[in-house]
């Protein structure tokens, strides 16, 4: 792996020759209020229902090719899952959307912390 790192101040998100890397994430709650925890280059939260939350940009994606990662905490007594780009919707440059579900029954449900990263 000797070389493949840009040793620079970038050096955790860029890979030589590439330009790989996050350009967002948020940590979010998304019961009732809708509010950011902390984040990076995501300028709001915009509550789209139960479990279903639009993600937007401060700083638009090159494109809308874009990978989109994320993970719940919530209740323990209900298995829960992070539905990335949920309902069809496909990427747009200037905002996400995902989704949380319970597994068990396949609803929406809001969930006290969301994280997601957004990697292009």
């Amino acid at each position: 792996m000797s070389g493949l790192v840009n040793v620079s101040a970038d050096a955790r998100s860029k890979t030589i020759g590439q330009n790989f890397r996050v350009r967002a994430w948020v940590t979010f709650n998304q019961d009732s209020s809708q509010s950011i925890i902390a984040s990076g280059n995501v300028s709001s939260l915009t509550d789209q229902g139960d479990g279903n939350t639009q993600i937007n940009f401060t700083e638009a994606m090159p494109d809308a090719k874009y990978m989109v990662a994320g993970s719940t905490v919530g209740s323990t007594d209900v298995s829960y899952a992070c539905i990335i780009n949920g309902q069809g919707h496909a990427n747009d440059a200037l905002f996400c959307r995902v989704q949380s579900r319970n597994v068990s029954n396949s609803t929406l449900i809001d969930m006290e912390n969301v994280s997601i990263c957004i990697i292009r």
